[in-house]
């Protein structure tokens, strides 16, 4: 099962965003960041609520990082329900590539990521993995103009 959500990335909401960030973390600490290797890079992510719960991974668009859902992870009534995972995606964030690069197409994200959802899924291989997104367009060479 996938789940999109549309958010709008005004400079205003960015903005708006990036000051209500900066003061939860002032007043609760900063997140516990975590990495797992995938091919030649190490994917940053955070993540909080249960392991045992539903698992919510929000994956930002581009350009973006694993904040645009800082919102929702630290929300504590979500943190209660649902274990929530957000993650820079290569490139982003804390997700350096290597400078030879071969992380550009979607394929090649979603193949970097697969490390991080298997490993998501090994705490219950029956459990689906409900994702969250926003902004990341692509046009497949077979779409119509």
């Amino acid at each position: 099962m996938m789940l999109s959500m549309l958010a709008a990335c005004t400079p205003k909401t960015l903005n708006k965003e990036a000051g209500y960030i900066r003061n939860y973390y002032r007043q609760h600490g900063a997140p516990v960041f975590q990495t797992i290797a995938s091919g030649n890079i190490a994917l940053r992510y955070t993540a909080t609520g249960p392991i045992d719960a539903p698992t919510i991974l929000f994956l930002h668009g581009t350009p973006g990082g694993w904040s645009a859902f800082a919102r929702y992870i630290n929300d504590e009534v979500l943190q209660k329900s649902a274990h929530l995972v957000a993650v820079d995606r290569p490139g982003w964030g804390g997700s350096p590539v290597p400078d030879d690069g071969g992380f550009e197409g979607l394929e090649a994200q979603a193949e970097a990521l697969k490390p991080l959802v298997d490993e998501l899924a090994a705490h219950d291989p029956n459990r689906r993995i409900l994702l969250v997104g926003h902004s990341l367009a692509h046009r497949s060479p077979h779409a119509l103009p």
